[in-house]
């Protein structure tokens, strides 16, 4: 089963879920030719609510969904008290993840969190976890993400 998602300029978009597992299909049928589809494995990149805007890139490793910082919110640090200065240490976005090298400083009641590399999925509402080795520091969740010092429309 197909959901058309938008027409314009005589294509049609939509999402086969049974056959492709969500994949999505850009489909033309010029002058009532013979109709062309093309399957592109595509992941969510970023989504712009206030415009209803979804945008779509493709490849597991497209450079849209990769991060170079973060701001986390609602801190609880349950080892660490609130300091000055920035902080190297790790930290965990996703569940079995391996810890991403970072530096971390407190921007008012958030802390600004730096990557040493860029980082794919950071994605507000979800966890940001601080780790000085083995000990959990602590955490909050992602509020915004950015590259570049934009922040990105997830």
């Amino acid at each position: 089963m197909s959901i058309i998602i938008n027409e314009f300029d005589g294509f049609r978009v939509e999402v086969n879920n049974e056959e492709s597992r969500g994949d999505i299909i850009l489909s033309r049928s010029p002058l009532n030719v013979i109709q062309y589809s093309q399957r592109i494995k595509m992941a969510e990149a970023m989504k712009d609510l206030d415009k209803n805007e979804l945008i779509v890139g493709q490849g597991f490793h497209h450079p849209v969904l990769y991060s170079d910082s973060c701001y986390v919110e609602e801190i609880n640090m349950i080892n660490l008290p609130k300091f000055e200065g920035k902080m190297d240490v790790s930290a965990k976005f996703r569940y079995r993840q391996q810890d991403v090298p970072v530096s971390i400083e407190y921007v008012g009641d958030d802390i600004l969190v730096s990557f040493k590399e860029d980082v794919r999925a950071v994605t507000p509402g979800q966890a940001a976890v601080f780790y000085d080795g083995e000990v959990c520091l602590g955490g909050g969740f992602i509020k915004e993400a950015y590259k570049d010092n934009k922040k990105r429309k997830y």
